[in-house]
């Protein structure tokens, strides 16, 4: 995996591009620790975090159905979700939110 010092030689739209492209956790892991004035980098990893949010909250919500381990799946979306968004230090949304805006079986459940 590149790091972001190398990026900055090859252009933004080149990074952009390598960034667009990795999965979500991998683009945390290589954006963690980079100074969010960065352009086009402060943008990825916003887009990153409110994306794992996203998931988080889509887990939580369908949590609640039952059957064929589909519950206990979610549930442990959220635990992993949850370690995610301390390490990256993302917003973790009160129940409340969670409840109005996860989609149940949305992208990040199970």
């Amino acid at each position: 995996m590149k790091k972001i010092e190398d990026w900055k030689k090859m252009g933004y739209k080149r990074a952009n591009e390598i960034l667009s492209a990795l999965p979500l956790i991998e683009r945390l892991e290589v954006l963690q620790g980079t100074p969010h004035e960065m352009t086009p980098y402060g943008h990825w990893l916003k887009v990153s975090k409110v994306q794992l949010v996203s998931w988080y909250m889509n887990a939580n919500v369908t949590c609640g159905c039952g059957g064929h381990g589909k519950g206990r799946a979610n549930d442990s979306a959220v635990a992993e979700y949850l370690q995610l968004m301390k390490k990256y230090n993302c917003p973790i949304p009160p129940t409340e939110i969670t409840s109005l805006f996860g989609i149940f079986n949305g992208e990040g459940s199970y």
